[in-house]
């Protein structure tokens, strides 16, 4: 359970097969009518429980001895989670606030909770368990206990009290950031820095993080951004929303991140991922013409197969048809024959990069 504490602090409680408790405890939380982002982890391995406070760490268990056949171990289902309570009637143990966002993870890892800080998903995300948006929905019933799980699994949730203290779905006043983009491989994209939020307060955006599959540009000096934290122009592309302009480097479809912030000098930073796709071009791989090959009757002669593509990469190289006397062989090492192709269709083994061989066995004096 994570819920609040009589004094106002955050506490996060596992509980092990014999009943026990692992508990980390924070001070008390700011009560300044700002929003901020809640991390809490749990580390079976090391039986221990983390709270973060806008990516701080604000509290944490130290290790507790246990008895004989006692075990916290990991959270295995069906178990219940309980978020801004922990299922007691205790009134000084629930939330009383507003709730954008709340999302469950299965890992623990340090390297993800600056990307965790962004208060969104998308909802297809590797290690995602559940994702309750609390959103407020064309034709949803206002009396429902129901939460809709938005993350892959569909799990079921409810608001949990009485009927005068549950808990209710409002319009959120939280700060979104959503910025998924495509582009294709050597075609730059611009891509607008947007923050939804609420209260219209005008907002500062800087560059924290740098792609590493392309260079990014800012906009509109068109000046190449190298160092981070790069503050950015209100102007932007001309719409008057800050801007960068994002050029792919690889030669290859790929994706990439761009790191950013927002703040209003006043509420804590919204940290936000920009995540780009860079599809590929699409190219179609064009076989190069092949000389005449040269042979003796009843030796083995590597043939050479190559292509172009335009998109980089390798390739995969099949056979095609069959020569009407002589044999085909696979490799694997470019000269050495091995078994013989066996019929039209079949990969040919020996590929690098744009390139392919097969060994020919002649058999007699013919063309072929």
């Amino acid at each position: 359970a994570l819920h609040l504490q009589h004094f106002g602090g955050l506490a996060l409680q596992v509980r092990s097969t014999l009943g026990r408790t692992i508990q980390a405890s924070t001070p008390a939380l700011p009560n300044d009518g700002a929003w901020h982002h809640v991390s809490a982890e749990y580390a079976a391995p090391m039986e221990r429980a983390r709270i973060y406070l806008d990516g701080v760490l604000a509290g944490e268990t130290t290790h507790v001895p246990l008895q004989r056949s006692d075990t916290f171990g990991a959270v295995a289902g069906p178990s219940l989670l309980y978020v801004g309570g922990d299922g007691s009637a205790a009134s000084s143990h629930c939330f009383r606030g507003q709730m954008d966002e709340s999302r469950v993870w299965s890992a623990a890892v340090a390297a993800t909770r600056a990307a965790l800080r962004s208060n969104t998903a998308a909802g297809t995300e590797t290690e995602l368990v559940a994702y309750f948006r609390f959103d407020v929905e064309a034709g949803s019933d206002p009396d429902s206990v129901a939460v809709r799980d938005f993350g892959p699994h569909n799990l079921s949730a409810a608001f949990v009290g009485g009927s005068t203290t549950r808990a209710s779905v409002v319009a959120s006043t939280a700060p979104v950031v959503r910025h998924p983009t495509r582009t294709r491989v050597g075609l730059p994209v611009t891509i607008r820095l947007h923050v939804a939020e609420a209260d219209r307060s005008p907002l500062t955006f800087h560059i924290t993080g740098l792609p590493t599959n392309g260079e990014l540009y800012a906009l509109p000096s068109r000046e190449r951004i190298l160092h981070v934290p790069h503050i950015l122009s209100a102007a932007g592309d001309g719409s008057g929303t800050p801007a960068v302009e994002y050029k792919p480097t690889s030669s290859l479809a790929t994706a990439d991140a761009i790191e950013f912030a927002a703040s209003d000098g006043h509420s804590p930073e919204i940290a936000g991922v920009i995540a780009v796709v860079v599809d590929p071009v699409n190219e179609v791989p064009r076989p190069r013409p092949v000389a005449p090959v040269h042979t003796v009757v009843d030796t083995m002669t590597p043939v050479e197969l190559t292509a172009t593509f335009g998109e980089g990469g390798a390739l995969r190289f099949f056979v095609s048809t069959l020569p009407g006397v002589g044999t085909l062989h696979q490799t694997v090492d470019g000269v050495t024959p091995g078994a013989a192709v066996a019929a039209p269709g079949e990969e040919i083994l020996f590929v690098r990069g744009q390139r392919s061989v097969l060994v020919y066995s002649s058999a007699g004096v013919v063309f072929d």
